[in-house]
């Protein structure tokens, strides 16, 4: 039983490490996309333009297709770790459901 039980602790701590580094990750590409954004806006302000396009393609903003396809996860899993950075007050969801939903940093 003493066995077992260590064997469970440690594929506990395993699993625990590996979603902290996903979760990590997420709000790695989140911010790259943020500071990406805002270098192009400032970029167009000098330029004294305007580039119409999708906001959630050049900010920090992420929905949960992008962290399935990022982390190679399940939509199950991708949500898990946007629902654990929401619970941890480090990301915010904008929208209630559906494919409207997306998360940007706070």
């Amino acid at each position: 039983d003493g066995k077992l039980a260590e064997m469970r602790e440690e594929a506990k701590e395993a699993l625990s490490e590996r979603t902290e580094k996903r979760k990590g990750k997420i709000l790695e590409f989140m911010s790259i996309r943020q500071a990406q954004a805002e270098k192009i806006a400032q970029q167009e302000k000098v330029a004294g333009c305007n580039i119409e396009r999708n906001p959630s393609a050049s900010s920090g903003q992420i929905t949960c297709d992008s962290i399935e396809k990022l982390l190679e996860v399940s939509g199950q899993t991708a949500r898990k770790y946007l629902d654990e950075l929401e619970d941890e007050n480090k990301i915010k969801q904008v929208g209630e459901r559906g494919r409207n939903v997306y998360y940007e940093l706070k």
